[in-house]
């Protein structure tokens, strides 16, 4: 047992990137050679890629190394089983040359992850067997579920791809950007016009010149202007949208793989390895697998901005200022990190942020023109404010219950207040907004400026995030709670009391199981809503109570404290960096 731990983290890690990259690159295949989407096929194929792959390289199963221990024949056995694929695609050859030009970013990904995880494991594992045959199985599971919903979504008709069945299982937000875009190409002065939305007026009726795209018209476009450039180079790419949908979760899911992949390796050899460790029960949630499965945009907001904290960290100001421009210009909550940042007067990220904000901007402003800007200005923003832009329940009464209670912010929690009978006066409301608005900044702030090791950094922006994302007046739990998961990584990964232990173990049965977060369990009604009280209760209290254990200093005792900015670490290779590897975790 304690011998398979190595390879099966290799696998793990391995056939999650794998799959995304090889289903995007399918579709990609597919426009030269059209076919069948065969999905399920490209599926085991990957599976199947990754399997060897970790058999191929190194030595995953005991001291002697397999009969293929170096790049050569890894690439040899990852072509003949992109034949298999072949084989299994039967008539559908752009599925198998997807699969082919898959097969060398597969080689060089299996010898990285083998060197990232590193031959102590095995040891590990031998202390503690039964952990050691839980992660196991619980990354397993990960493969699984990020298999199904890579199925899913390069063939909407396979029957067991929705996450939760019956619950908004063709639902997805996707189409809203790509709505919003073909608009402003189309000439509309205000893209956020709740006309144009069946989910805000009822009785709209949309039409789209994208292929496969008209069932799937329903969320309104809700982002800044900035955000419409890729969308817009999306609908001038002609694409349809089996393409686009697939090549879009393979991006997302390979940039948040490799957002966490990024974290894990900056936090050090031993917070980074425990806080990996973690992950896969954060990939797991259905919060994960419903970002995947609407096409929504949060999950990739999220890893641009940690991977963006982590450049600025590293000394790469100008990396990192650009990304986060990106990210808050997609969905301003990312905001929120300019607060640390200013805490630690990091004057130089915030004004490659500002710089990158403003290039941005201008170039949104020629290509999309200024009715976007102008309609954001004027018609978006105040709904935005008012919540008006979020009252999808006075468009659909029949639902209005569901989605109050999956509404995880101040205006979910006085309209929960309300269905129970309390009511909230309108000047109480806009106190308790801006108590949150202010208490949040207040400790993010403090927070930033405590920090001092990198677990401590991270513990500091995933919970800001986690603040900023709530502060919507439509922060849907079933895809906004995300990065509370990371953040539950992160603290699960540090030093902790019973007391702690315990409510990390409530914590996580929260927000994976979700009943007190987007309730699962059969109830209905003012049952779930009181239900989801408790939900709303907890994520507050742990986003909170992780800025105020970083700001009062006390939170990360034991915890590497490697100065946050390493960019004049020692390379690699010299002495410094290798010691840590005989401790069980991931090169630095």
């Amino acid at each position: 047992m304690p011998k398979l731990l190595r390879p099966v983290a290799h696998f793990v890690l391995l056939a999650t990137l794998l799959l995304p990259l090889a289903h995007g690159c399918a579709a990609l295949a597919r426009l030269a050679v059209p076919g069948p989407p065969a999905a399920l096929a490209s599926s085991l194929a990957a599976l199947g890629l990754a399997l060897v792959a970790t058999v191929a390289t190194g030595r995953p199963l005991g001291g002697r190394r397999t009969i293929v221990g170096n790049s050569l024949g890894a690439a040899a056995l990852l072509v003949a089983l992109c034949g298999f694929g072949a084989l299994l695609t039967l008539g559908a050859i752009g599925a198998a040359a997807g699969l082919f030009a898959a097969a060398p970013l597969a080689v060089l990904a299996a010898r990285v992850l083998w060197r990232f995880l590193p031959p102590s494991l095995e040891h590990r594992a031998a202390r503690h067997r039964f952990a050691a045959a839980a992660w196991m199985l619980l990354g397993l599971a990960c493969v699984a579920q990020t298999a199904r919903i890579a199925t899913f979504q390069t063939d909407d008709g396979f029957e067991h791809g929705p996450t939760i069945a019956g619950f908004w299982d063709h639902h997805m937000c996707l189409p809203a950007y790509l709505q919003a875009a073909e608009l402003n190409r189309d000439g509309a002065t205000n893209v956020y016009d709740a006309a144009h939305y069946p989910g805000l007026t009822r009785d709209a009726a949309p039409t789209t010149r994208i292929e496969g795209m008209q069932h799937y018209l329903e969320d309104p476009f809700q982002y800044p202007p900035q955000f419409l450039l890729l969308p817009h180079a999306i609908v001038a790419s002609g694409l349809d949208y089996a393409t686009v949908r697939a090549l879009w979760f393979a991006a997302q899911a390979l940039l948040a793989a490799g957002a966490v992949l990024a974290l894990a390796r900056w936090l050090g050899p031993d917070r980074g390895a425990r806080a990996l460790a973690w992950m896969p029960l954060a990939w797991l949630a259905p919060a994960t697998m419903f970002n995947f499965q609407y096409g929504q945009a949060h999950l990739a907001v999220i890893a641009v901005a940690v991977v963006a904290m982590v450049a600025v960290a590293r000394g790469r100001d100008a990396l990192g200022g650009a990304l986060l421009g990106v990210a808050i210009l997609a969905k301003l909550f990312p905001a929120v990190l300019a607060l640390p940042l200013i805490a630690q007067r990091r004057w130089r990220a915030l004004g490659w942020t500002a710089a990158a904000c403003v290039a941005i901007s201008l170039v949104a402003l020629r290509v999309l023109g200024a009715d976007p800007f102008v309609a954001f200005a004027d018609y978006h923003l105040p709904r935005l404010v008012s919540g008006d832009a979020f009252l999808f329940q006075e468009a659909w009464p029949e639902v209005a219950v569901d989605l109050i209670t999956s509404n995880q912010s101040v205006d979910g929690l006085v309209d929960k207040l309300a269905l129970l009978g309390v009511a909230v006066a309108p000047l109480a409301e806009r106190a308790l907004g801006l108590l949150y608005l202010a208490s949040g900044a207040v400790l993010a702030f403090a927070a930033g400026r405590r920090a001092a090791s990198p677990l401590a950094h991270a513990t500091t922006w995933t919970a800001a995030l986690t603040w900023g994302a709530l502060a919507s007046p439509g922060a849907w739990s079933d895809y906004a709670i995300v990065s509370v998961l990371w953040l539950l990584a992160l603290l699960s990964a540090a030093p902790r009391g019973r007391v702690a232990v315990s409510a990390l173990a409530v914590a996580w049965f929260l927000f994976v199981v979700q009943p007190g977060v987007l309730p699962l369990v059969p109830v209905r009604g003012t049952a779930a809503v009181a239900l989801s009280l408790v939900g709303y209760a907890a994520l507050i209290a742990v986003t909170a109570s992780a800025l105020v254990m970083v700001a009062r200093g006390r939170a990360f005792e034991g915890a590497s404290t490697r100065p946050a900015r390493v960019a004049d670490a020692a390379p690699r290779g010299a002495a410094p960096r290798r010691a840590p590897r005989a401790e069980g975790a991931p090169v630095t």
